[in-house]
């Protein structure tokens, strides 16, 4: 073979051997070599960059302990000189750093023994993966997996539980009425009726921490801002409950402070379902020792004030690896199916309380230890009440309101006229429905005139409204949002008020009808209703009709009662003071039949209706008030209920 032949054959072997460098240079992943001496005699450019080389030949006879930690290293050694020695191939998951030598990573590594021309081992070849992404997400499929099977579990200890919680009282209900059937002494009736009217409040509970719950999940609970008094929100808490302390034989202590004041504003629902479940829990988890509420004061300013309200029990305690899950909706502390009687719940309590100190912006903590008992700690913030009560409550029995809009206002209108007697009305039937209410003698005082109205414009209602000569003119107010808005035709101007400050809306309302009253000389007294009061009861179901019939009856009223929206309508020449409306009617449904009332009954464009319904959404309660109703009421309905909406309607000698 001449020389130009080898030069040749040598010049191919090399472009050869170039171009498998490239190929392995640019190989994916991390490929390097060893000799049998566990040195490094290669890498790709993969590895080079990850451990700051500048060229793969500088790994070259380099050991792992040279150019990574020295734990690291070993185990790496470790593996590779199992697959030189052993002669198999392995495929391992292995910890390193990514390439800035601090951050954790994780590889998958595929490691085969190298073998020379007669088939001795001379080394080992790796090629490394970075797997840490997949890990991560691997990781969080599993965290995801656990919680979901966790819910499921949980879920399924609810419904088991609920149904089990709901039938208890239903069987009690149903057992003490069928035994009310036999011939028994009156003291056992008594007793029975008792059981039945607790296993009904119960019931009532049950069903409304699932309500409310599902109410705070999508953001639907209101917030009203109201005047209440602390101590004796507490005190009615601790009354109510104080039965039950009492069963145990358990000392239900309270002291409210001298340095905190009583008077608040805020939201006395929500603090008062907050106080009966840290309570009543409190309660049912103590079988002996005591239950204590003790109030702190944190800060006060001029106007506000943060308080600590702390229960504390003597009970069976929280263990602290199960602290963390108590506010977790459908948690329950043992297994639902094992628990003492005792022990019901429907495992949303805490998580509905940990909800609502978080929508009044407070903070809940919990100490306990297994058989010393727990103290739960919730810090909340309230507005000072510098007022006894709200404003407008002198005047909120003898002045009459009429609120003009077209749509749904941009605020609740209803909560500011809280206890206040006030009707609403389109601008298209203010003038028919002022002119009405006179005749019948009893006028509007106040009108409260939208400024977004979508029939008519503000001030020719206004002009409209004061050539009116028959009326006893009223004092005329605009709603509107613009804060810098005037207009010389209203004497009185007032901002859309916000739903969370009754009081400024009220104050301005009872500054502006005061300042009438002294410019006009008038005294705007109640008007009386000499007989009892007349209503109509329209309620499909006859069990309920009873009731409401009885209930009605014991307050003084005359009832007619029908089932129909068809023969409630033939009914109304009848002339009642007031109607109370089911929504769900067999013919036509409630909304409906209230909208063909105000619009087909002159009569009773004005007159009370008030809507008794077991449907309890915001959308249904809307609805009732935009085609007419004044108010709704849920089912089921107190005695007392009625009393204040006969009372806040119908002025009585």
């Amino acid at each position: 073979m001449s020389t130009e032949d080898n030069d040749k054959i040598i010049a191919e072997l090399k472009a050869e051997i170039e171009a498998l460098r490239t190929v392995i240079s640019m190989t994916p992943g991390n490929v390097y070599w060893k000799n049998t001496d566990n040195i490094y005699m290669g890498c790709n450019n993969n590895v080079a960059n990850l451990l700051s080389f500048s060229s793969f030949e500088d790994i070259v006879g380099k050991s792992a302990a040279d150019i990574m930690p020295a734990e690291l290293a070993k185990e790496i050694d470790q593996t590779d000189l199992s697959v030189i020695l052993n002669g198999q191939e392995v495929c391992v998951e292995e910890v390193g750093y990514h390439a800035d030598g601090t951050t954790p990573a994780v590889y998958l590594s595929r490691k085969v023994p190298l073998h020379d021309r007669n088939q001795q081992i001379k080394g080992m070849l790796g090629i490394s993966f970075d797997i840490t992404e997949r890990k991560k997400f691997e990781e969080t499929l599993r965290i995801a997996k656990e919680k979901a099977e966790a819910a499921n579990r949980a879920k399924s200890q609810f419904l088991a539980m609920i149904s089990h919680e709901l039938r208890t009282p239903l069987t009690s209900i149903l057992g003490f009425a069928n035994l009310l059937e036999s011939a028994l002494p009156q003291h056992e009736k008594q007793e029975y009726i008792k059981h039945i009217a607790n296993s009904g409040a119960y019931l009532l509970s049950l069903i409304n921490s699932v309500l409310d719950y599902n109410k705070l999940e999508n953001n639907k609970f209101e917030l009203t801002q109201l005047p209440f008094n602390l101590k004796e929100l507490i005190e009615s808490v601790i009354n109510m409950l104080s039965s039950n302390a009492k069963l145990k034989n358990l000392p239900l202590i309270f002291g409210f402070p001298d340095n905190i004041p009583q008077q608040m504003i805020g939201n006395s629902r929500a603090l008062r379902q907050i106080l009966i479940n840290l309570i009543g829990n409190a309660i049912k988890f103590t079988e002996k020792g005591q239950v204590t509420v003790s109030i702190h004061l944190l800060k006060q300013t001029e106007d506000h004030i943060n308080v600590q309200i702390i229960v504390t029990d003597t009970g069976v305690g929280i263990p602290s690896n199960e602290q963390q899950y108590i506010f977790k909706r459908f948690y329950q502390l043992g297994n639902v199916y094992t628990r003492n009687a005792s022990l019901t719940g429907t495992g949303l309590g805490l998580a509905i309380v940990k909800k609502l100190i978080k929508l009044l912006k407070g903070k809940i903590t919990v100490e306990s230890k297994v058989n010393q008992g727990s103290t739960f700690t919730v810090t909340l913030p309230f507005q000072l009440n510098l007022h006894t009560s709200l404003p407008w409550l002198p005047y909120a029995s003898n002045v009459k309101i009429l609120v003009i809009q077209d749509k749904i206002l941009r605020n609740n209108i209803h909560t500011m006229l809280e206890n206040t007697m006030y009707d609403t009305s389109s601008s298209k039937e203010a003038i028919s429905t002022l002119l009405s209410a006179h005749r019948s003698l009893q006028h509007y005082d106040i009108v409260l005139i939208d400024d977004n109205l979508k029939f008519a414009d503000p001030d020719n209602l206004f002009k409209n409204i004061r050539q009116q000569n028959q009326l006893q003119q009223p004092l005329l107010i605009l709603l509107t949002s613009e804060s810098t808005a005037t207009n010389s035709l209203f004497s009185e101007i007032q901002l859309q008020p916000d739903s969370t400050d009754i009081i400024a809306f009220q104050e301005n309302l009872r500054l502006a009808w005061e300042n009438w009253l002294a410019n006009s000389g008038k005294f705007i007294g109640p008007s009386q209703n000499t007989r009892n009061p007349y209503v109509l009861l329209i309620e499909d179901n006859q069990l309920i009709q009873i009731i409401h019939t009885h209930m009605l009856e014991e307050l003084g009223c005359k009832v007619d009662v029908t089932d129909s929206a068809n023969d409630a309508l033939n009914m109304l020449p009848n002339q009642y003071d007031m109607l109370f409306v089911d929504i769900g009617l067999p013919d036509i449904a409630g909304f409906e039949l209230i909208q063909k009332i105000r619009q087909q009954h002159s009569g009773y464009t004005q007159m009370p209706i008030v809507v008794l319904t077991g449907y309890s959404e915001d959308e249904e309660r809307d609805r009732c008030l935009r085609v007419g109703a004044n108010e709704v009421a849920i089912k089921p309905v107190s005695k007392d209920t009625l009393q204040n909406i006969i009372d806040r309607y119908i002025i009585r000698n």
